[in-house]
């Protein structure tokens, strides 16, 4: 792979800086109004909740990250000059667990403050109570990134941790699909992929709950950076068409498998486009300085959001106004500076120091 590469891919950080902040803004319509956003009796159809419509699907973006983290992995195989396959698995495992180990532990505790210091009285109110109790049984399965497998543990302590656990497993099964997919046809591992999360889906108990086709979404990354080796382009209709009919699925299916998959085609579909170079508009807007600054920490932006919100929120009173407005405008002109100042501080303390230097340097 040429040297150029990597300013050509720029733009994943655009893709990402953008993801992490969506997934922020829909955790603003949770805490300000989370019986709207949950749909459970005692909401209030005002226009404001009408206005946070467009954000209550924060499982696109993290369909997204999954879809971007199968490519990168991939592409960054052939950036080493290799067939596509892993060589030295004990240097893959350690270069992934310094990438995401040590921020991940940082923001666990982090959380653990957070969360120890809300009011008892707030326990059983939204968004706190899918958050608490802290057990030792779901702290443990979180100190071993397990707690994606029970719904008893997957959302205690940090909403978001337990997609970082799903993608963590990932890198475990990510040598054996590389070594796949370079011994047989892309079209067969993707089949086979498929295959397996359709089978879950229908063997396994709440599997709706486990996010198994995560795993489909991984390996449709990883096959499309291998297409994107020779990828020609003229794809941007495709990812137009994929985008808008994903973004649709939210009105004519509550499936998430199926919007997930939607919104991943879609991303791939862009990803080898920009890859080239070739994402026009689309491409140059996911470069613009602001969202490559916030691509650059959004793992940190991603982790820390919510415990830094809740803590914010509080402090600030929040609760006392039961304007929705009011407390839109609140995490909006101040928790959201708070996230993104923490976030990047967070960043510099706990993830840059364990970036490559070709990585610190860019």
């Amino acid at each position: 792979m040429q040297d150029g590469s990597r300013p050509r891919l720029a733009f994943i950080e655009g893709i990402r800086g953008v993801a992490a902040l969506y997934v922020v803004l829909q955790h603003f319509c949770t805490l300000v109004d989370p019986h709207f956003v949950f749909m459970r009796p005692g909401y209030r159809d005002t226009l404001v909740g009408r206005l946070m419509a467009p954000f209550w699907y924060g499982h696109f973006a993290v369909a997204a990250f999954i879809v971007v983290s199968g490519f990168c992995l991939q592409w960054s195989l052939f950036a080493r000059g290799g067939d596509g396959r892993v060589r030295e698995l004990g240097e893959f495992f350690k270069r992934r667990c310094r990438r995401i180990l040590p921020p991940y532990y940082a923001c666990l505790a982090v959380s653990l403050f957070v969360i120890l210091q809300v009011p008892r009285e707030l326990h059983n109110v939204l968004p706190s109570s899918q958050y608490l109790p802290v057990t030792t049984e779901n702290l443990v399965a979180h100190l071993l990134m397990v707690h994606n497998l029970s719904k008893d543990w997957m959302y205690k302590i940090n909403g978001v941790l337990w997609s970082i656990s799903i993608e963590f497993q990932l890198y475990f099964l990510f040598p054996l699909i590389a070594a796949a997919a370079v011994r047989y046809r892309d079209l067969w591992v993707l089949l086979g992929s498929a295959g397996a999360v359709a089978l879950a889906l229908v063997m396994i108990e709440n599997a709706e709950k486990l996010y198994v086709w995560y795993f489909g979404l991984f390996v449709l990354g990883m096959v499309g950076a291998r297409a994107a080796q020779n990828w020609r382009g003229g794809g941007m209709p495709a990812f137009w068409g994929l985008f808008l009919i994903a973004i649709s699925s939210v009105w004519w299916t509550k499936n998430l498998a199926i919007r997930d998959t939607l919104m991943g085609l879609a991303v791939v579909v862009l990803l080898m486009e920009g890859s080239g170079g070739k994402a026009g508009w689309l491409g140059g807007f996911l470069s613009v300085k602001p969202l490559l600054w916030l691509g650059t920490f959004s793992y940190s932006l991603y982790l820390v959001h919510h415990p830094v919100l809740l803590f914010t929120s509080e402090a600030i009173g929040m609760r006392e106004f039961e304007s929705v407005a009011i407390r839109l405008a609140l995490c909006v002109g101040v928790c959201l500076p708070v996230i993104l100042a923490f976030s990047y501080g967070f960043f510099w303390l706990f993830e840059r120091p364990f970036l490559s230097a070709k990585r610190r340097a860019g």
